[in-house]
């Protein structure tokens, strides 16, 4: 309520509204919620439950009046973008194993590092080698920058992330994938890691080889395959 200057009930005798009470007398007024207000006493603070104000002067008195204001209620936020989702992997060939950026396959497709290692990996970069097989990792070399929860460089092998001097050794990656990150911050010499082709299971023995059928022997007698005798 900015201004509230409204004719009251002087006289408290007179019942303006005809309800049979005369000290609720408004003969102008403003009504919020089935309230009237008249005299300096204004709505303030009120919250109008159906939306609607409605206002009344009769053809006696009149003064300044009211302004009443309300402010908009704050608009939601939206909510925040997802994150931007990763290009699909280019296929892999059958029992390769591929990566996307700087990291490199070394030793043969055995073995992926961090970019430029055993140098310092560079800043701001990421890539995910992928089609690994079901096997343990083998850990060679470990060194990456540590920090609580491995929020800033870390590799990521089956949704762990991995920082500092502890690398994913014998860890399996359940889905053949490996994750890697670097921020804009401190970078040191960076990983290797490798993983052993798992052997290749052995065929199936051969079945014995099946006998030729035997031919028909006259009804009574015994007869051989072959170089046996029958005496």
């Amino acid at each position: 309520v900015i201004a509230f200057d409204v004719e009251g009930d002087e006289d408290s005798y007179n019942d303006y509204d005809g309800d049979g009470d005369f000290r609720n007398d408004c003969p102008d007024y403003l009504t919020v919620n089935g309230v009237k207000y008249c005299g300096t006493s204004g709505p303030a603070g009120v919250v109008p439950s159906d939306g609607t104000m409605t206002w009344v002067s009769d053809d006696g008195v009149t003064v300044s009046g009211w302004k009443v204001c309300w402010a908009a209620p704050s608009p939601s936020l939206p909510p925040p973008l997802p994150p931007p989702s990763l290009p699909p992997l280019a296929p892999c060939p059958l029992g390769d194993v591929c990566t996307t950026g700087p990291c490199l396959i070394t030793d043969g497709g055995s073995c992926a590092t961090s970019p430029d290692f055993p140098n310092l990996y560079p800043t701001d970069e990421g890539c995910t080698i992928y089609g690994l097989p079901p096997v343990g990792l083998d850990v060679i070399a470990f060194e990456v920058d540590p920090t609580n929860d491995c929020r800033n460089d870390h590799l990521t092998v089956n949704g762990v992330k991995y920082c500092g001097t502890s690398g994913p050794a014998g860890v399996v990656p359940s889905d053949g994938t490996m994750t890697w990150v670097s921020d804009d911050g401190v970078t040191v010499s960076g990983w290797k890691v490798c993983w052993a082709a798992p052997s290749p299971s052995l065929p199936p023995p051969l079945p014995p080889p099946s006998l030729p059928p035997l031919a028909p022997c006259p009804l009574g007698d015994v007869c051989t395959t072959g170089p046996c005798l029958i005496t």
